[in-house]
């Protein structure tokens, strides 16, 4: 992929994504207004769930499909990257139908016991319905990445949140004017009808692209699947004479310039990409969603009751968090234009140009941090009486001035100091080696550290740095590192 397709369809990407996240912050705003904080923050729960079954079912085969399908389509195969697509998003469906059913059936049990909220049960029924659907239209998202075709996906995206205001406002008016409670249910019905707009969308567009390729997939995959399914059941062997019959026309598995087209060996294609991705993505995910369950449960132990635990819950995850992230953005849409990237010029042996364009997008990715500056960074929220008394009405001063107004005031405050869990280490060195920002940041990692925990590395000599750490892990840095290669290392924090 060149630059400038990797330019203009992360460009795409992310201004899709900004008005999106835009339409999606006043959404939010409406539903605020219409089913409370509270109503926002029972919805908010039954995301987890939702984010649970994608990651299960359909993460891994997306990432898988849009691998494939890469580079196939590098290679000019392009009969192969829709049998890709197509059996991908079969088994993604299959799989998110049967986690529907099991959703569905057990709602009232998932919304007592696992998300200590009863009222989620009506929604989660209403959202089961609609997981199929989300598998299939992110799985040809997914083929449209792979394709470079990032409008068809723009404006997928764009169509589906339109869908989602529009129904849920026109559901609003209906309960209205029935003069009915409005409920959280409004949301799960706008979330539901815009699956199945984008669903449409994606059929539509698909059925235009395998047209124009005179792509027949029920003639194509269908049969080959069948057959082979029937030798399986059968228990005839592949080189008997009736196997051959019924799977003649299967080309056998490639060599080491050709991708196998076999049914059978797709399935094992699409399994060794799919598997551990979707285990890495489910176990995040839990681990996420475990957290987001937690979060009023806290809430509620600390001394407020149900309601406004709620209301904090819905505020928090529905409201701040998408507005804070909303300048992920940029990043997002760069790792997904990244992976089909990749994945073609893997197929065309292009090792060289793979290093140039992870090179190019970390390094623009690096731009994006919390401060002037900084490439890591940690957000600090103070309440407003930390703010003097010079600025009145609790106005912050300009941008140009806030670096310098704020570390005067931190300095003058250092109470304010005490609450952040960030610290300073300064590593010295012996001088008989020159080190360098990766070598110190090697020395520190091979103590086995994670890396989210480790801020900026400001290099002030070849013998000198200092490191901002996460506070948990002062301790051991300033005990355990005491060598970097053969050079002799003295820490002390400051």
């Amino acid at each position: 992929m060149s630059d400038k397709l990797f330019i203009k369809g992360t460009l795409i990407l992310t201004l899709t994504g900004l008005v999106s996240r835009l339409m999606g912050f006043f959404y939010r705003i409406f539903l605020s207004h219409t089913i409370g904080a509270q109503g926002v923050g029972i919805y908010q729960l039954t995301l987890p769930v939702h984010a649970i079954v994608l990651a299960a079912c359909c993460m891994g085969i997306q990432a898988a499909i849009s691998r494939l399908c890469a580079s196939f389509t590098a290679l000019g195969k392009e009969k192969e990257s829709r049998d890709a697509l197509l059996l991908g998003t079969f088994l993604s469906m299959a799989l998110c139908g049967l986690l529907s059913f099991l959703v569905y059936w057990n709602a009232d049990f998932v919304a007592s016991a696992l998300l200590k909220e009863p009222r989620t049960a009506v929604l989660l029924r209403i959202l089961a319905f609609s997981f199929p659907f989300s598998a299939l239209h992110s799985c040809v998202n997914s083929f449209y990445y792979a394709r470079k075709t990032t409008g068809i996906p723009a404006f997928i995206l764009l169509l589906e949140q339109t869908s989602r205001i529009g129904s849920t406002y026109v559901i609003y008016l209906i309960l209205i004017s029935q003069k009915k409670e409005i409920t959280p249910v409004i949301a799960a019905g706008g979330a539901l009808f815009s699956e199945l707009t984008a669903t449409v969308a994606c059929m539509l567009a698909l059925g235009l692209d395998f047209s124009r390729e005179n792509y027949k997939p029920v003639t194509g995959l269908l049969r080959r699947i069948l057959r082979v399914f029937f030798c399986m059941c059968k228990g005839t062997h592949r080189n008997s004479p009736s196997a051959v019959k019924y799977i003649s026309h299967i080309p056998p598995a490639s060599a080491k310039n050709n991708t196998a087209t076999s049914i059978n060996v797709l399935l094992k294609e699409i399994a060794q990409i799919a598997v551990p991705h979707s285990v890495n993505r489910l176990l995040l995910t839990l681990l996420s969603g475990i957290e987001m369950v937690l979060i009023p449960q806290r809430l509620l132990l600390s001394g407020i009751n149900q309601t406004d635990s709620l209301s904090v819950y819905g505020i928090f995850t529905g409201m701040a968090l998408p507005l804070i992230l909303f300048p992920a953005t940029l990043t997002n849409s760069a790792s997904v234009m990244l992976m089909p990237s990749v994945a073609s010029l893997q197929a065309l042996g292009h090792e060289k140009k793979i290093r140039h364009v992870i090179r190019r997008t970390c390094e623009n990715c690096f731009f994006f941090g919390g401060a002037v500056g900084c490439e890591r960074c940690a957000a600090v929220f103070l309440p407003e009486w930390y703010l003097p008394d010079e600025f009145p009405n609790h106005t912050l001063p300009l941008d140009s001035d806030r670096t310098e107004f704020f570390a005067g005031y931190l300095a003058a405050h250092p109470e304010i100091l005490e609450e952040i869990p960030i610290c300073a280490i300064k590593i010295s060195g012996s001088g008989f080696k020159s080190l360098t920002h990766r070598d110190f940041m090697g020395g520190i990692l091979s103590l086995g550290i994670d890396r989210a925990v480790v801020g900026d590395i400001a290099v002030v000599s070849e013998a000198e740095a200092v490191v901002f750490v996460h506070e948990r892990i002062k301790n051991y840095i300033l005990t355990e590192l005491t060598k970097i290669g053969r050079d002799g290392m003295k820490t002390m924090e400051i």
